[in-house]
């Protein structure tokens, strides 16, 4: 497992997310419940903007890995905040900071 780790990292390092999450991939077969591969595989998405596979990983580390929940659980709501706002056209809003006192 550590020679794979390390594979990882060194793709991380040479920008290859794409190899790097192949590399998780296999590591998360032969250990489904380690909960630091969801937390490394979900960074990796987090970097490429696929925001629910992100989201997904670190909502699956929290089962297996709850050692960095306070940091996991400010990940998901970051990433929850991104996929909210997503799709919002900010020209379009009358009420950019959601203040109720604005709405009528």
């Amino acid at each position: 497992m550590e020679n794979l780790f390390k594979l990882v990292d060194q793709f991380i390092e040479e920008n290859k997310y794409t190899e790097a999450i192949e590399q998780l991939n296999k590591l998360l077969n032969q250990y489904p419940q380690n909960g630091e591969i969801f937390v490394k595989r979900a960074d990796l998405f987090y970097k490429l903007q696929k925001y629910t596979d992100a989201l997904n990983d670190y909502n699956q580390s929290l089962k297996y890995h709850p050692k960095h929940s306070d940091e996991v659980k400010a990940k998901i709501e970051m990433i929850t905040n991104i996929i909210k706002y997503q799709g919002s056209d900010i020209y379009a809003a009358t009420n950019l900071h959601n203040d109720p006192w604005l709405d009528e």
